[in-house]
């Protein structure tokens, strides 16, 4: 199914640092939007057809036999520590919904790198088979976000519907096309609509109109990166260089672990160190009351980064850098960050 344009707000891409992230190295071709994804590898993604998670890989990936789907997110990664595919791409954050279950798996995954990142606005429909009338829904199937993020406009229609979790917004639609439910209905995307042949019967059901969800494209690190400085154990992890290491705007992720009480000290080490924080999430190490994991998305130049890694006052797992100027426009109904 090709990209809907107009469904793609963003795409924000550029190359895995070097000797960190294992991508393939950056082709003359265009075979791809983003320069750092570019070669013969495959992407994995949350399936079936129609998710948003399918339209998220092909922001980051031009080709559509690139695109593999699969049936969960676990399974997507799982693939691309096999070397099933090259990329796995997975959905982190939504406007309404917040962080999604993935990111603690992001977070508890040494292996793996994030290559890039795509950010798309989110319209959820609701589905039904044709002839269904709204009267007639009893039950409402999609993802836990999609029920999440169209939470208001159910208790407002379909107050007394049944609302059933599945494991992505497509497999409530493909459900719905197999079994012929006539008295349900699934919350999903227009293109899942055209991939099952089922009719919008309410559009845009979001809870407002700046529903977005940033998606991560990771990959395998490679046995040889990132570097680290300095020969003893613990030693903090500093990779030796990026391309575009000497801009002053490009984008950082890591994980700190320590106590609650280490966060003021490490977000001022990261403002002394020139950094500004994007995007922050946290999960419990479940060793003490207040030991937390916390996953860092900040901009700032790659200098900045190992100035940070030298000082943190934690502990610090390095999980890739990439270049945002390095975005390139695929359509007139994309503007990049």
């Amino acid at each position: 199914m090709p990209l809907p344009a107009a469904a793609l707000l963003t795409v924000l891409m550029a190359p895995a640092l070097s000797g960190c992230a294992g991508a393939p190295a950056a082709s003359a071709g265009n075979e791809f939007f983003a320069p750092g994804l570019a070669g013969s590898g495959r992407a994995g993604y949350l399936g079936p057809q129609g998710t948003y998670s399918q339209e998220a890989c092909y922001a980051l990936f031009r080709k559509e036999e690139r695109c593999a789907p699969y049936p969960g997110v676990r399974e997507a990664v799982e693939a691309l520590l096999r070397g099933e595919v090259s990329y796995a791409v997975i959905p982190a954050e939504n406007t309404l919904g917040g962080p999604t279950s993935y990111v603690p798996f992001l977070m508890n995954t040494p292996d793996i790198a994030i290559a890039g990142a795509a950010e798309l606005p989110i319209t959820q429909h609701l589905l039904t088979l044709p002839g269904t009338s709204l009267a007639a829904v009893k039950r409402v199937y999609s993802h836990k976000q999609g029920l999440i993020q169209s939470e208001t406009w159910l208790k407002q229609h379909l107050p007394e519907a049944e609302l059933t979790e599945v494991a992505s917004t497509a497999a409530g639609a493909e459900r719905l096309l197999k079994n012929h439910e006539k008295d349900s209905a699934a919350i999903a995307s227009a293109g899942a609509a055209a991939v099952y042949g089922l009719r919008i019967a309410a559009a845009g059901i979001q809870g407002n109109d700046r529903n977005k969800t940033r998606f991560y494209a990771l990959t395998r690190k490679t046995a040889a990166a990132p570097q680290e400085t300095g020969a003893a154990e613990g030693a903090p992890e500093i990779p030796a260089k990026a391309p575009g290491d000497s801009k002053a705007d490009m984008r950082h992720y890591f994980t700190a672990e320590g106590n609650i009480r280490d966060l003021p000290a490490l977000m001022s080490a990261m403002r002394k160190s020139g950094l500004t924080l994007i995007a922050f999430y946290q999960e419990p190490l479940k060793t003490d009351l207040g030991s937390y994991r916390f996953f860092m998305e900040c901009s700032g130049s790659f200098r900045s980064y190992q100035r940070l890694a030298e000082q943190s006052p934690v502990s610090l797992s390095y999980l890739g850098s990439f270049d945002p100027t390095a975005l390139q426009r695929s359509s007139p109904d994309i503007t990049p960050l």
